[in-house]
């Protein structure tokens, strides 16, 4: 927010491993908090600072946590000078010295507890719990133990302040909220912004049969509309069915939605979803004469067996983008040939409609696209005539973070991290500035999205972490113009909300994503909202949300993503926000999104319920830590701690 101060002072505190302990919010302690934290930015450049795997080399922007402690998960240059410390930070026990000019490697000991000695070429010392920084300013960090006075002197980018006290108690920079939007906010946010998307396969799994619904869907989607004012809209059907048999009851049972084949009553499980409205996908990927008129029959078959209510929109293909690379479409295909393909095929469902089933809507979602450079992206398509005949009313496109098949730790390295989380969804907020630039003002949303694409990874993707993903994911979305989210289930997908049946189990399952989804229906609530990201610079591993409603500042969202495996201590980041012309004294709801560690699949609550299976999907009261409050400090100051892998929200009185 432009002149606002956007330094945060946090604080680093320790807590019990349970997954909903009593939280403390407004007021540290010397036994809860043993240490504080200074969030440094700006360029370090005279002193060799040890790398946790890492070599000494480059400066770069670097951050002081803990107790004396340097954390470099990267390399800084050390040019003279000498840096000793001992930390006990978020890596665990150890101490570094090196002097001269490094360029060898320095390794350390990552083990909780200990304290060893590791040097790198040239002669060291080791003066455990002092810490010298010469940025530009002075940073001096002396101290023994786990308490320590922290005095910043000088100028660190733009910003200068002082901690004090081994309790943590703080006297320098907070955060400034605007308590109305301001132009860093995003656009108007109607309700109903957490929808879902439903592959062909698994619709009537998640349906039911005709008159007999899957409750567990059921309940969890009521869930979910009864926050945001109107149930979740349903995408589903599309590209990848194979074929339409008149005679068919229901559908073909097959291990592929590519070889699918569905009679005219697969639709009438529609109905089993009270007041929702769908967004129907068709055949676009096969343009056979053949393929066009089983598509035209399932527009036909849709007329017939639901309602014109019940339909919101329809969706011609599905990432057309990927067709060249499919075999379906050949090398050298332009936007004018989509284009043209694209208007044949609407203007046949168009003509349909209007000539037996007119009640039904006859406007299109475009162009679904899932890459950011083809000649199918938005701009593109309707600069070349896409939209001629007005029927398109809404942009959609497709988001994931990466595969699901890519090396590394596919949790930490981008499931759980707010830097990759909004680099993913710049991108697409790159298609939406290139859609206006060319004239379109309709509404831009992610018609199918989710966190690891081909179905998600067990272990990153169906794990509480993912839950924390889906907060930090939708409001960071919501921020930059992104209107609506599709999240996409695939038949037993990793990273699926929920399951209605797994095998012959029929109870189901409720997944993990499905909590964060929960937490941002709560958020955006009933009514029109604005979302706006506050800079914290917190980095890859923290991110905070204000939320506006009817004008005014109404909630907030902290997300600590820093990973917790579920052992020991579970350190935790203190936030401080300041609203103006907030009544001291005044009480601020809590709302606790927890469990106990970021790789659990199961205990997860939102403000202490859980929405299993064993409950059919309703609320049960497991968590009595989960709603608590804190009370407005002096001059409308907000302070609480966000413990690793947990997520809160305040809701403003």
């Amino acid at each position: 927010m432009k002149g606002h101060l956007s330094l945060l002072i946090l604080g680093i505190a320790t807590g019990s491993a349970s997954a909903c302990p009593p939280h403390r919010h407004s007021k540290l302690s010397s036994t809860s908090i043993p240490t504080t934290t200074s969030v440094i930015s700006g360029t370090i450049t005279a002193t060799a600072l040890g790398s946790t795997d890492g070599t000494v080399s480059g400066p770069v922007n670097r951050t002081v946590v803990g107790v004396g402690a340097v954390n470099a998960t990267s390399s800084i240059t050390s040019t003279t000078s000498v840096a000793t410390a001992g930390l006990y930070g978020s890596y665990g026990g150890y101490s570094v010295s090196s002097s001269g000019n490094q360029t060898s490697a320095i390794s350390t000991d990552k083990a909780v507890g200990r304290s060893t000695s590791d040097s790198a070429a040239g002669s060291s010392t080791t003066p455990a719990g002092s810490l010298t920084i010469t940025p530009s300013g002075t940073t001096t960090i002396s101290g023994s133990g786990n308490a320590y006075t922290n005095q910043i002197v000088g100028s660190l980018g733009d910003y200068g302040s002082s901690v004090q006290g081994s309790a943590g108690s703080y006297d320098g920079s907070v955060v400034v909220l605007s308590v109305e939007p301001s132009s860093d906010c995003g656009p108007e946010i109607p309700p109903g912004y957490i929808n879902f998307s439903l592959d062909s396969m698994g619709f009537i799994k998640y349906a039911g049969e005709p008159g007999i619904p899957n409750m567990l869907s059921i309940n969890l989607l009521t869930n979910l509309g009864d926050r945001m004012g109107t149930m979740p809209m349903i995408r589903f059907f599309g590209d990848y069915t194979k074929g339409f048999d008149q005679n068919l009851t229901k559908q073909s049972h097959v291990d592929s939605a590519r070889n699918l084949v569905i009679g005219p009553t697969y639709f009438d499980s529609a109905s089993n979803f009270p007041n929702t409205k769908f967004m129907l996908g068709l055949n676009f990927m096969d343009l056979s004469d053949q393929a066009k008129q089983t598509m035209l029959g399932v527009v036909k078959a849709v007329c017939t067996h639901m309602k014109p209510s019940q339909i919101a929109m329809w969706e011609m293909g599905n990432e057309p983008d990927l067709y060249v690379a499919q075999g379906a479409r050949p090398a050298g295909w332009t936007v004018d040939d989509y284009v043209r393909e694209w208007r044949d095929h609407t203007g046949a469902v168009r003509a349909v409609i209007a000539q037996k089933y007119a009640p039904f809507p006859q406007n299109f979602v475009a162009t679904s696209v899932i890459g950011k450079k083809s000649d199918t992206v938005p701009a593109k398509a309707f600069k070349a005539g896409l939209n001629q005949d007005n029927s398109v009313s809404i942009v959609g496109v497709h988001n994931y973070l990466t595969v699901a098949t890519r090396s590394g730790n596919l949790l930490v390295d981008f499931v759980m991290n707010h830097a990759v989380i909004s680099d993913s969804i710049k991108k697409n907020v790159g298609l939406l500035t290139d859609t206006r630039a060319a004239g379109v003002n309709l509404p831009f949303i992610f018609s199918e999205t989710n966190s690891l694409a081909l179905g998600g990874k067990d272990g990153a993707s169906n794990v509480f972490g993912a839950s924390l993903y889906q907060v930090d994911f939708c409001l960071k979305a919501a921020s930059g113009g992104i209107l609506s989210i599709f999240h996409h289930q695939g038949s037993g997908a990793s990273y699926n909300a929920w399951d209605p049946n797994k095998g012959t189990d029929l109870s189901g399952a409720t997944g993990a994503p499905y909590y964060g989804q929960l937490f941002v229906a709560e958020i955006l609530g009933k009514a029109k909202t604005r979302v706006a990201e506050i800079p914290i610079n917190g980095g890859s591993t923290e991110s905070a949300y204000a939320v506006y409603e009817g004008g005014k500042l109404a909630r907030i969202a902290a997300v600590n993503f820093n990973y917790y495996g579920g052992s020991g201590d579970r350190p935790a980041r203190r936030f401080q926000f300041k609203v103006p012309g907030a009544t001291e004294g005044a009480t601020v709801t809590v709302l606790l999104l927890t469990a106990s560690s970021a790789s659990t699949k199961t205990g997860i609550t939102f403000a202490g319920n859980s929405y299993d299976a064993n409950t059919v999907g309703k609320a049960n009261k497991t968590c009595p830590g989960g709603v608590t409050s804190i009370t407005v400090g002096k001059d409308g100051l907000l302070q609480f701690s966000v413990r690793d892998s947990e997520a809160l929200m305040l809701i403003l009185p």
